[in-house]
């Protein structure tokens, strides 16, 4: 029957048998068991899963007053699921604010690299405001719809929160994506 337990120490050595040399794995448990195995592909997997909750087999045998405890095979524990939170909690509207913030962090060194190279004029009538908000929410809508989201070149549309005092955003020049900002 397969028991909870934590793996946290690992102990590898080579013992000489009337068969040969073997290599005999020996992992502590938290609660200070000591398991072992003969079985390489148990150990591997074991040694993986060090100090993570994990499913075992243990095989007791006794002998000559000793019990020695065998470990048979290691699982991990399956993964508790979280549920996601509901739209429309403070939860969701933190989420897409960070993802904004690093949406126009982007824009900001895509612009930058843009101007550096001469494809974007910010002389005259354009303003900068207006191409970083553009590239910001493209970038946004990429992180909030993945490489699936809207069609590049598409803008999402901006929320009033995002606009709210800036009225540049209306005649914000059309910037190409750099190439792999729609991945």
């Amino acid at each position: 029957m397969p028991e909870k337990t934590v793996l946290v120490q690992h102990y590898r050595d080579t013992i000489d048998t009337r068969s040969g040399p073997k290599v005999k794995h020996t992992f502590v448990t938290d609660d200070n068991r000591r398991l072992t195995t003969f079985k390489s592909d148990v150990a591997d997997r074991a040694s993986l899963l060090l100090n993570e909750p994990v499913l075992v087999e243990i095989r007791a045998e006794h002998r000559n007053g000793y019990s020695n405890l065998y470990l048979d095979s290691v699982s991990p524990v399956a993964a508790k699921v979280v549920a996601a939170p509901v739209d429309g909690t403070a939860e969701d509207e933190r989420q897409v604010r960070i993802m904004r913030q690093s949406a126009d962090k982007v824009a900001a060194q895509i612009v930058a690299a843009f101007i550096a190279a001469g494809k974007i004029d910010v002389a005259g009538s354009e303003s900068i405001s207006g191409v970083l908000t553009s590239l910001a929410e493209k970038r946004l809508a990429y992180y909030k719809s993945g490489p699936d989201g809207p069609a590049r070149g598409t803008v999402a549309p901006a929320t009033e929160a995002a606009t709210a005092g800036d009225s540049s955003t209306s005649g914000a020049p059309a910037v190409p994506p750099p190439p792999g900002a729609g991945l």
